[in-house]
């Protein structure tokens, strides 16, 4: 599975007992802030045995945290894109390919290979079985 996650915080969390993907934006804004946002776009796009989400946000230049959480079945190869905003992956069982702008980075509890490339911003990498490659621009590395 590819995820191109363009702002905001992600996590990606894979379940052994699940059989299929969810995918849950949620957008927050301050107290009376106008509600609208230009455009929320999540596409769970299915191509033979893999699957591609892109999500792209455009918040009209107003203050919002984006939430976005992606649940997916634990031995599924998990491709990541992500911009800007905090991202945790935890429980995959088939590794992970993580490409970071910026923004911290927890990569949990994995079974296979972890290659990361982080802008900036701090990272963890932590209860890994498997190789892991670490490319790390900017930020604390832990």
């Amino acid at each position: 599975m590819t995820i191109t996650h363009d702002v905001g915080g992600l996590t990606v969390l894979g379940e052994d007992d699940r059989d299929r993907i969810t995918v849950v934006t949620t957008i927050l804004g301050p107290s009376g802030a106008d509600p609208r946002v230009d455009e929320v776009d999540l596409q769970l796009v299915a191509n033979g045995t893999t699957a591609e989400l892109l999500h792209t946000t455009d918040l009209r230049g107003m203050r919002r945290i984006v939430e976005t959480e992606v649940r997916v079945p634990a031995d599924l190869f998990v491709e990541i894109d992500d911009g800007d905003g905090g991202l945790f992956v935890e429980g995959l069982r088939a590794g992970v390919q993580v490409k970071d702008e910026a923004g911290s980075i927890t990569v949990r509890d994995l079974l296979g290979a972890a290659d990361i490339e982080d802008g900036d911003g701090h990272l963890l990498v932590q209860d890994i079985d498997g190789p892991v490659t670490v490319i790390d621009g900017a930020g604390s590395l832990t």
